[in-house]
């Protein structure tokens, strides 16, 4: 789980789509109560996180959330179709993160399941990182995570 955190083929935008995608389908509160602090950064606001069409602004991104569903929903669904759309738009390193990204995530489904996915804020976002060990460090101060991350 910490090596697929700190795994960065993928860009943390596309990271951050394919797991809010994945946290939209499990409905695990937890994670959807949190964004990316490198995400954010790197997209500028939070404007496509909170998107209802999962936010995907180029073909790059919506072939990452297409491969997403597929794994989240029908794995058989993935066919020499997709496949070729994916390898036209992706490296094969990053089908590998959005692969393990999804299987990471999804270990939430236990918790959801258990009722134990209860966010740490009752309004607004927790903002996270992961750090050099693969932690994941959250805060409703995103400079706070920055720092605790740098």
């Amino acid at each position: 789980m910490r090596v697929v955190a700190r795994a960065d083929a993928l860009d943390p935008v596309t990271t951050e789509l394919v797991c809010l995608r994945g946290a939209r389908a499990h409905q695990c509160r937890v994670c959807q109560s949190r964004l990316s602090v490198r995400a954010l950064d790197a997209a500028g606001n939070a404007a496509i996180f909170g998107a209802h069409d999962g936010g995907a602004r180029s073909d790059r991104e919506r072939i990452a959330l297409e491969l997403t569903d597929a794994i989240i929903t029908q794995p058989m669904t993935i066919d020499a179709p997709l496949r070729t759309r994916a390898h036209e738009h992706l490296a094969p390193a990053e089908i590998a993160e959005i692969v393990l990204d999804v299987v990471r995530n999804a270990a939430n489904k236990i918790a959801v399941a258990l009722g134990g996915d209860a966010p740490e804020v009752t309004e607004g976002i927790e903002y996270y990182d992961v750090d050099a060990s693969g932690d994941v460090v959250a805060h409703v101060d995103r400079d706070v995570v920055r720092a605790a991350t740098a």
